[in-house]
């Protein structure tokens, strides 16, 4: 499935885009199989309470 919506992707838009955290190691897998890139990294922080709300 991942493949057909790969190629769809490619032939309708021109790119495709895999979004996967990089802990789902096996999404990542897929994703490299199918010959996709590393291309940027999300990072998400949580600040400690500060009292404000």
């Amino acid at each position: 499935m991942a493949r057909t919506a790969t190629s769809y992707a490619i032939a309708r838009h021109d790119v495709a885009r895999w979004t996967a955290r990089s802990e789902n190691h096996a999404s990542m897998q897929a994703a490299r199989r199918l010959g996709f890139q590393a291309w940027c990294t999300q990072l998400a922080v949580r600040l400690p309470d500060q009292g404000l709300s």
